[in-house]
């Protein structure tokens, strides 16, 4: 193989379809699916999860914060890798992920844990727990954005103001 070839991409231009492409793979093969617009890769991505293992990770390329968050909203993903490779989910002094040769894949994919498994995953923790004053929460600060933006909100409940 040439010096110069560092990665092989082969073109898939039905990512709904399942064979070797569609699946993860520790070799230098990208595969390249097209997409007309940017929810269609969304999707395309979401079904691929679907296929390989949800809740792992994915990366995107991108200078749009409101595409990385509509990303990160859709999927069912611990990880969603910006601007850098799916490789650094495993740690990295820029990537500011832990350490760790364990990922994991929260409950979208079976596991207890939503993040990298670390050392301190195997420690055990005794907490000393004394009275405090009650704090009970604003349900309308914490979940009404969400209720809003997911359409929600029961009848019952009140629109902020």
């Amino acid at each position: 193989m040439p010096d110069k070839v560092s990665v092989l991409v082969a073109h898939c231009p039905d990512a709904g379809q399942d064979g070797p492409l569609l699946r993860e793979k520790i070799s230098p093969v990208l595969t390249l699916s097209e997409y007309d617009d940017f929810d269609e890769a969304v999707r395309i991505v979401q079904r691929v999860s679907e296929r390989c293992g949800i809740g792992h990770s994915c990366a995107i390329h991108t200078s749009r914060p409101d595409r990385v968050m509509r990303l990160a909203e859709a999927v069912t993903h611990c990880r969603v890798v910006v601007n850098q490779s799916t490789m650094t989910n495993t740690g990295g002094f820029s990537s500011g992920v832990p350490f760790t040769t364990t990922l994991s894949s929260g409950s979208w994919g079976g596991s207890g844990v939503s993040g990298n498994i670390t050392w301190r995953h195997f420690l055990n923790y005794t907490v000393v727990s004394h009275p405090i004053a009650e704090r009970v929460p604003d349900e309308e600060a914490l979940f009404g954005p969400y209720w809003d933006r997911a359409g929600e909100r029961t009848a019952t409940e009140p629109k902020a103001a």
